[in-house]
């Protein structure tokens, strides 16, 4: 089922394009080093163009969330795979996982969460939608498509990394109590 013609999910030239494009956005974060909003909302200014930051949070992360499910669903029929390796499906599986900690449980069990900026909310929605179409096109298909295409990695460097993720949102929400 596709939602737009070459774009979602995209054509494998269109991924590439995305995905060259994407490279560059580190340049895109010296925008953070001048302007007063942070991500996490903890320091907003008052503005009329704050959203409530819990439901901000939420609107702005599910995007990603809702991208990789759609592209995992519906990219391999597009490409003409029949199944995808449980290689693939892990690492999609993992991602949903992230995000359904990121994006909805985090949210709801924060004690507070401070206004996010409408220009923030939406610089992070285009980079969810981003993330996820890069992401998720390489494992539904523009990646590696049989278990031989995978070359023996660890899961060792995610554990770690959501390990210490996890501690560290355990750490900055105490100071919210």
């Amino acid at each position: 089922m596709v939602l737009v013609e070459n774009w979602m999910p995209p054509s494998r030239e269109n991924w590439e394009l995305i995905v060259w494009g994407f490279q560059w956005f580190p340049l895109v974060t010296i925008i953070q080093w001048v302007q007063p909003w942070y991500g996490a909302g903890k320091t907003s200014s008052d503005s009329r163009l704050n959203l409530p930051g819990k439901v901000a949070w939420i609107t702005m992360e599910l995007p990603g969330l809702l991208t990789m499910l759609y592209i995992m669903y519906a990219l391999p029929a597009e490409v003409g795979l029949k199944e995808l390796p449980w290689e693939n499906k892990l690492m999609a599986g993992l991602y949903v996982i992230h995000y359904i900690n990121r994006a909805i449980i985090g949210p709801l069990i924060s004690p507070s969460m401070s206004p996010i900026h409408i220009l923030v909310w939406l610089a992070a929605i285009a980079f969810q939608i981003t993330n996820a179409t890069s992401l998720g096109c390489y494992f539904a298909g523009y990646g590696p498509i049989t278990r031989a295409d995978w070359k023996p990695i660890s899961g060792n460097p995610y554990v770690n990394g959501a390990r210490i993720e996890t501690r560290n949102d355990d750490i900055l929400s105490r100071s919210c109590y």
